[in-house]
């Protein structure tokens, strides 16, 4: 295909601004079979040689439009969580794209990240009552939802409904 052979030309030259307009009208009219990979290449490309994160969450959000939970989109996101540009922006996609698939794990596997660029003690006290549902109601592990609700507690500074959940937890969880 002419596509790939000039992309390989100009991946090999670093022609990196020319790469990313070729893969942007690959994308347009690629199959929806194959638009995915594309977009993730031009993510991929935006983000590596470009320093266009901004750009690169919107190709990685498309690419999951396209497939839901694709792993090269998956990663090139969790790669920009620790740019604080992109952060949280790149976290929005993955969370959207975790609870649309119910992959729930995968929710609770970004809460470190999600707790570090929260905005605000609120933020980060939802985030860590929301990980102790997760954890108490798919996960059946009170233990886990108990140090979550903890954590939320302190936070809180002793927020009163938080306390009967973690009451509630204490007593299921053997803490």
């Amino acid at each position: 295909d002419s596509t790939r052979a000039v992309a390989a030309l100009y991946e090999r030259g670093s022609h990196w601004k020319k790469l990313s307009k070729l893969l942007v009208r690959a994308a347009e009219s690629a199959p929806e079979a194959s638009r995915a990979a594309i977009l993730v290449r031009l993510g991929d490309l935006r983000r590596v040689h470009l320093g266009a994160t901004a750009k690169a969450v919107v190709d990685y959000r498309s690419a999951l439009e396209a497939e839901s939970g694709h792993p090269g989109a998956i990663a090139g996101l969790t790669a920009l969580l620790g740019d604080g540009d992109a952060a949280t922006s790149a976290m929005d996609v993955l969370l959207a794209d975790h609870r649309a698939r119910d992959a729930w794990r995968d929710v609770l596997q970004l809460q470190s990240d999600r707790l570090r660029i929260a905005a605000d003690d609120q933020a980060r006290i939802a985030i860590l009552l929301e990980a102790a549902k997760l954890e108490e109601d798919r996960g059946l592990d009170p233990a886990a939802a108990f140090r979550s609700c903890s954590d939320a507690f302190v936070l809180s500074r002793g927020d009163i409904a938080i306390d009967a959940t973690l009451a509630r937890l204490a007593a299921v969880s053997d803490n």
